[in-house]
């Protein structure tokens, strides 16, 4: 199924963490589902497929994607999985989503970083920054509401001596801060990126960077984080998403404001995530899928709307030939999972029965690129929906519907 793509800025979940699909290289390892659990494969090739029309499918409490009209997503209907067209999915359609990723746990890391500190990065990262004088690097912490205790928490934990100061908390240590600096938390806020090294650390340890940012730098009635990076909160999504948490889609507002140093006001841009501090659904309401149900769920879809057109990309995955967008299992373009299925038709009804004849139907198939003009409405509608490529595959799966 030629020409089914994704928008380039998609994120692709690897076992490193997130890459958008337009950075992702040949060699590459990326999640794939296997049939029952996520694994992971090599990335084989890729694509710049230009400009083409999108659709945007959004799920609640999980995310969006925007995906031309005939790239396939994994579904659950009619009490099994199978591959769906965007074109064809609808408010409540049921699709297959993440539930959490797989751990990749670097040992090395573990060894250094407990869940105690990294519940302090991640309260440093919110309220924390780093600044350097003549004389020294200097750490400063906010003296917010929790202050107090996050100075004794540096204390205990880092053993560095923290002094009280008028307007926040102040450590002085030249070690301490480029350690910080290096474990990539030396940027000033609107400039910060999530360091991939956490995409390495136990489930465990990422709920407690999350939980240490929020109580940083987030609103507890609303559950909502909202920060001057949009990186830095893309990146606070993923890590709850591979942690098995549930995160809405990141969203900005703007707003006319004057900074307590600045001599006039100026528009600011902030970006806003909200979380919910507690394990992703597996589904099970929506049917009884024979999925992992620690890394997989069931997912209804909230929304399927045209969203214009954007340039695309694709990627082939070796061997299972699907790849996980943003917390979505979709197919990529080769070996498209309608040719599977013909060929189970085809050995259902005893056209085909030995491995050599599948791969002369495999072989035929993807090597049609060009058909005539469609002859009936049937055709015209298949051919619209999924493209040229297979349409030797479909002339061989109406001829297996007759008797032999």
């Amino acid at each position: 199924m030629h020409g089914t793509c994704v928008v380039g800025d998609t994120p692709i979940f690897t076992p490193d963490g997130p890459i958008e699909i337009k950075d992702i290289k040949i060699g590459d390892e990326v999640w794939s589902f296997d049939g029952y659990t996520l694994v992971r494969a090599r990335v084989t090739n890729k694509w710049d497929r230009g400009i083409k029309d999108i659709l945007r499918v959004y799920v609640n409490k999980l995310g969006e994607l925007y995906v031309t009209p005939n790239h396939p997503f994994l579904v659950f209907e009619n009490g099994r999985l199978a591959w769906k067209p965007a074109a064809e999915l609808r408010r409540g359609s049921i699709i297959v989503a993440t539930r959490s990723l797989p751990e990749n746990v670097a040992p090395e890391l573990t060894k250094v970083i407990t869940p105690e500190i990294a519940r302090l990065l991640g309260y440093f990262a919110a309220d924390g920054w780093i600044t350097r004088t003549r004389k020294a690097y200097q750490i400063c912490l906010s003296k917010g509401s929790n202050g107090d205790y996050w100075a004794k928490e540096f204390e205990e934990l880092l053993g560095a001596k923290v002094w009280d100061k008028e307007k926040w908390y102040l450590v002085n240590s030249r070690r301490l801060a480029l350690a910080l600096a290096l474990l990539g938390f030396g940027q000033k806020h609107k400039h910060m990126k999530m360091p991939r090294w956490l995409f390495h650390l136990p489930h465990e340890h990422m709920r407690a960077f999350l939980q240490g940012f929020f109580d940083g730098d987030g609103a507890k009635e609303s559950r909502r984080i909202e920060i001057a990076s949009e990186w830095f909160a893309k990146g606070l999504r993923y890590l709850a998403l591979y942690s098995g948490l549930t995160a809405g889609v990141v969203k900005y507002r703007e707003r006319i404001n004057k900074a307590p140093h600045s001599k006039e006001p100026r528009l600011w841009r902030t970006y806003l995530v909200i979380f919910g501090f507690r394990d992703a659904p597996d589904g099970h309401s929506y049917g009884n899928a024979n999925i992992d149900k620690k890394h997989l769920r069931l997912a209804k879809i909230t929304s399927v709307e045209e969203h214009g057109r954007d340039r695309v990309w694709d990627i082939e995955v070796a061997g299972l030939n699907n790849f996980v967008a943003d917390g979505f299992v979709v197919h990529n373009s080769q070996a498209t999972p309608t040719v599977a299925g013909l060929v189970a038709c085809l050995l259902s009804d005893g056209v085909i029965d030995n491995v050599d004849d599948i791969k002369r139907v495999l072989r035929d198939t993807a090597a049609d690129y060009i058909v005539e003009d469609p002859i009936n409405e049937v055709d015209k509608r298949f051919i619209n929906a999924f493209g040229k490529s297979i349409a030797t595959g479909w002339g061989l799966f109406k001829l297996s519907r007759f008797k032999r």
